[in-house]
């Protein structure tokens, strides 16, 4: 799946048709300032193992796919040599997460670095959250030697393109993809 930074409604029904419940909010750790509640900045880490459950919330809101915790976690365990998913906290709650895939490659020296999701929680977005979790992915693929990193979107995702070209990316190619189970009404791939 392509990145892209999900700018649905936070109270919308998903693919499934179930409507979206929040993340259970815990007490935050803002101020008032002149007036108006200030969040902390958001905090990011590698997601580990124990963050599946509040991971698979976010996936969930993120694609309609539905994954498990149990999903999530085997999922992360399984591509953990390519793949590493970073989340963003606020206030001590998931807010977000982006996920860098880095790998060898025949064409040069530098691994291939991909932002291959980033998703931002609604009652968090306009925060700088995606910044701080893009901002990381890319420290982390040039500590690794990469030269570049490419992110693949939607053509009709127009908040995302926004962010990525607001954090400096250009377009640069077309992405092709070819489903071998054929394709659902929504776009995407079925599964075989």
């Amino acid at each position: 799946m392509g990145a892209a930074v999900a700018w649905r409604g936070f109270a919308g029904p998903t693919a499934r048709g179930q409507g979206r419940k929040p993340l259970s909010l815990r007490t935050g750790r803002g101020a008032w300032s002149e007036g108006q509640f200030v969040m902390e900045q958001p905090t990011i880490r590698q997601a580990t193992p124990e963050d599946a459950a509040d991971l698979a919330v976010l996936l969930d809101r993120f694609d309609g796919a539905g994954a498990t915790p149990e999903q999530v976690g085997a999922r992360m365990e399984a591509s953990a040599h390519v793949l590493t998913t970073y989340i963003a906290e606020v206030d001590g709650t998931m807010a977000g997460f982006a996920c860098l895939r880095l790998v060898p490659h025949l064409q040069g020296d530098a691994p291939y670095a991909e932002l291959t999701d980033l998703y931002v929680d609604p009652p968090f977005r306009r925060r700088g959250v995606a910044r701080a979790l893009m901002t990381e992915v890319e420290r982390v693929a040039l500590a690794a030697g990469a030269d570049e990193i490419v992110v693949i979107t939607g053509f009709e995702n127009d908040g995302a393109q926004d962010t990525y070209h607001a954090q400096g990316y250009s377009r640069w190619a077309q992405a092709m993809r070819k489903c071998f189970a054929g394709m659902t009404e929504d776009g995407r791939c079925r599964e075989r």
